[in-house]
């Protein structure tokens, strides 16, 4: 009750995400300080989050050779294989609740239900609780609504009749959205932006202008997407560092 009641309420790091927190306390219950069993976790979750990757792209798409090289792709890609190489990959855990809520909203989209739409809710907010970034989840669905789930067209259906249920899905996100405002968005009060305050990891306008955020944010986009086409520099010490770490400054 000791780690569940510190797991929940921690905002070390920087972050709220209880759930991390406990799956590390689990793993210490397990392996105490071992290396080797923390890091075996890491790999399996890892290990999970492909085939769930791929079992979902291949029920959703019905393309199991493409779905089978995403996947593979998504497991030995050098910048995901780093997440896990070290150990303690737990954040890891919001992935693999960020790939179930995508299988069970294409579940409530073959039959739309509020049972169905809460078991969709409910594995978002468990992966807000294992990492905040969980938060891009209903613009995936948006994407996912277009293709392959085909509930919205840009141009019209199979009969040449324009859909006019872009305006309905978009508000059925509301309720995946509350959720998502609730962990990031808003006064002080809220969770993760306290949790960040209190990490000095939220800063003011004043410090950081909108211009330097804005070319921040663009130079990180698109230094992120080179390194997925041309992995590189991923260690996580240059040799300077690792240097002037053996020379104990």
């Amino acid at each position: 009750m000791e780690h569940l009641s510190v797991g929940v309420t921690s905002t070390d790091a920087a972050n709220w995400h209880p759930l991390t927190w406990l799956s590390h306390a689990l793993d210490y219950q397990l392996f105490r300080l071992n290396p080797a069993g923390h890091h075996l976790d890491s790999v399996v979750i890892h290990a999970l989050n492909a085939v769930v990757l791929f079992l979902l792209l291949a029920w959703i798409t019905k393309r199991v050779g493409a779905s089978l090289l995403v996947a593979a792709l998504f497991a030995f890609h050098p910048i995901n294989v780093e997440s896990w190489r070290g150990g303690g990959a737990e954040k890891c855990v919001s992935t693999l609740f960020l790939f179930l809520a995508i299988g069970a909203y294409a579940w409530y989209a073959q039959k739309p239900g509020w049972r169905r739409y809460l078991l969709v809710a409910a594995l978002f907010v468990m992966g807000l609780m294992a990492k905040p970034m969980v938060i891009t989840l209903p613009f995936v669905l948006l994407l996912l609504d277009y293709w392959p789930l085909e509930r919205m067209s840009l141009s019209g259906n199979e009969n040449g009749e324009l859909l006019t249920d872009a305006p309905r899905l978009a508000f059925s996100r509301l309720g995946v959205g509350e959720g998502a405002a609730a962990f990031s968005l808003g006064s002080e009060r809220m969770i993760t932006v306290k949790a960040q305050r209190s990490g000095m990891a939220v800063r003011s306008l004043q410090q950081f202008p909108l211009g330097v955020r804005i070319e921040t944010r663009l130079w990180l986009t698109g230094s992120t997407c080179g390194r997925w086409c041309w992995p590189s520099r991923l260690a996580r010490f240059t040799r300077t560092q690792e240097t002037r770490c053996r020379s104990g400054r």
